[in-house]
């Protein structure tokens, strides 16, 4: 793929006759291969987080800069949600527990979030 440009995100996820193969480019190009008849369709999801959020952001972009506001602005929240979770996790761990009886820190990620 490097003849292409350089890869910015790339996830890979099974489907049911195989895998697809998505890759955004740092110049915002975007490539989608889908591979068929291997039977690798486990619905597995490959990749790591960030490359699933780079993936996830690129595509809201592209939405939100085709006039598709719905699409576009559920996509936008769909990562303000995984920024949050990501929050809570690193609460956790600072915390050492997953109980959330009261408040605690990492509350300024909802207020930048929310543009508070």
């Amino acid at each position: 793929m490097a003849q292409f440009g350089r890869p910015w995100a790339l996830t890979s996820t099974g489907a049911w006759d195989g895998r697809v193969l998505r890759v955004v480019y740092d110049d915002g190009r975007r490539l989608d291969v889908v591979l068929t008849g291997g039977g690798t369709g486990s619905g597995a999801v490959e990749g790591t987080e960030l490359m699933e959020f780079r993936q996830a952001a690129a595509l809201a972009v592209v939405k939100l800069a085709r006039n598709d506001l719905l699409i576009g602005m559920h996509l936008a929240l769909g990562l303000v949600q995984r920024c949050l979770v990501q929050a809570m996790v690193l609460r956790d761990r600072q915390l050492g527990t997953a109980s959330h009886r009261v408040g605690g820190p990492f509350n300024e990620v909802v207020e930048r979030q929310a543009g508070c």
